[in-house]
């Protein structure tokens, strides 16, 4: 029998293998992402499982995904543009970037909350979970090290 342990290892490895086929090239950031893509999943799986016994899990799912697609399209952007030179151009193409981003979180957080009418919290809760995840991963990375490498 496969162990949870392994079996997320094993997911893991699958999804940061993926980001970096897609163009993904700090292993730091593949971790992050990858943690997070996961985590997101599991999220949404269980919500979709558990929502005939409450909305609240799917919301929270729901928000964990839309938080993790923007820092996924945030960091894609950020990556790619680093070692150009900062443009009036770049500069545009990072707001109006930005201005979509925002506008298709709006659209998808209204039809979320207003036709679908899942629950406020849980759907806030979820968005910040990709900051909270990269937290977490921080402080995991920082406890592998002494006090002086840190």
């Amino acid at each position: 029998m496969i162990s949870l342990p392994h079996m997320y290892s094993g997911l893991r490895g699958g999804v940061e293998r993926r980001l970096a086929l897609s163009g993904f090239v700090s292993p730091a950031l593949r971790s992050i992402l990858g943690s997070l893509v996961l985590a997101a999943g599991a999220a949404c799986s269980a919500g979709a499982a558990l929502f005939a016994w409450s909305p609240a899990p799917l919301a929270f799912g729901a928000g964990a995904a839309i938080s993790v697609f923007n820092f996924l399209l945030s960091a894609r952007f950020v990556q790619a543009h680093m070692t150009e030179r900062f443009t009036v151009a770049l500069y545009l193409r990072l707001f109006f970037g930005f201005c979509a981003r925002l506008v298709l979180t709006g659209v998808a957080l209204y039809l979320l909350l207003i036709p679908c009418g899942l629950p406020t919290v849980p759907l806030l809760t979820g968005l910040g979970s990709t900051v909270a995840g990269i937290v977490v991963w921080s402080l995991t990375k920082m406890s592998g090290q002494s006090f002086k490498e840190a």
